[in-house]
């Protein structure tokens, strides 16, 4: 049984991790496309809202933002994929990462997953959408016992 955790940034990226937890593989967002095999149990999604942007051409990334997150959501929808948006304070929040850094993230997934090709901020999407992943096997197990 497969887990999968989406962040859908410009930076971002998407981590699979089975049914105990263990590493399975991770990689930049824009890998993640139709046909996923095998189909996942359930996944996480980060969560996008429209926020108010005042720098000059911040507005235009939140767009595309937004149509990505769009997009990846179809694809899960289309795979008959069950997912689940989840906000950042969320799962961050249970794994004591709240208003943490991306060092901090890294260092967490490193200590997780220590074989997981995760060292460099340019990681942290898929240091995200591994954590995500194993949010998604928390979410399921404790719905699986209650």
């Amino acid at each position: 049984m497969l887990f999968l955790g989406i962040d859908p940034g410009s930076n971002g990226g998407f981590g699979v991790v089975d049914e105990s937890g263990a590493y399975v593989t991770c990689n930049h967002v824009n890998a993640l496309g139709p046909g996923l095999a095998p189909k996942p149990e359930l996944a996480c999604i980060e969560a996008q809202s429209n926020r108010r942007c005042d720098a000059p051409g911040a507005q235009y990334g939140l767009q595309k933002l937004l149509i990505h997150y769009g997009k990846l959501m179809g694809i899960l929808e289309d795979q008959g994929v069950r997912f689940r948006k989840v906000y950042p304070m969320s799962w961050r929040s249970r794994y004591k990462l709240v208003k943490a850094p991306w060092r901090a993230l890294i260092a967490r997934v490193q200590e997780m997953w220590p074989e997981a090709p995760i060292k460099l901020k340019k990681d942290d999407g898929k240091a995200v959408g591994l954590l995500l992943a194993d949010y998604a096997r928390l979410i399921y197990q404790e719905a699986m016992t209650t």
